[in-house]
């Protein structure tokens, strides 16, 4: 009977010990909440940096993909990744040509397989997801955010 007790007395945690575990807590959490106060420094720190014609230059290599492919992202490239103060705009003209790469290997892919009749589904899908990501992309350049495509094949690194 005594040996039942023991088991029950020390199945029961004392207050010292849920203290302890609630300070722990706690501690845990003011650094969970510092770090996110530090990112969101760093990425406020990072889009100050960037200059409003570089942030309007990265969002028409964003956005004029949508018009002419790959073609005006290469351009904006070329023009400024030889220049230090132009990362951005190089960095982010580089993810729209990487991406405007990716959906041109894409239509390719559905101008085959059209032959089976699921081209001409995957055609305006491709069409509609490349309106959609470059207008997102251009809105996050537009305020100095780097931005990453997802499905990209980064062949330009």
């Amino acid at each position: 009977m005594s040996d039942l007790n023991l088991n029950k007395e020390s199945e029961q945690p004392d207050s010292q010990s849920l203290a302890a575990q609630a300070q722990a807590a706690g501690e845990a959490a003011e650094r969970v909440i510092a770090e996110d106060a530090a990112r969101a420094a760093a990425q406020n720190a990072a889009s100050a940096a960037v200059s409003a014609d570089d942030a309007n230059l990265a969002m028409l290599a964003h956005l004029l993909g949508i018009a002419f492919g790959f073609i005006a992202p290469l351009i904006i490239w070329m023009i400024s990744k030889d220049q230090p103060q132009k990362g951005f705009v190089a960095d982010q003209a580089k993810e729209a040509l990487n991406f405007q790469i990716t959906v041109i290997i894409a239509l390719c892919i559905a101008g085959v397989l059209m032959v089976i009749f699921i081209g001409i589904l995957l055609v305006p899908m491709i069409l509609v997801v490349n309106f959609v990501l470059c207008i997102l992309a251009g809105l996050k350049a537009r305020e100095g955010v780097a931005y990453r495509y997802p499905f990209t094949l980064r062949l330009l690194k």
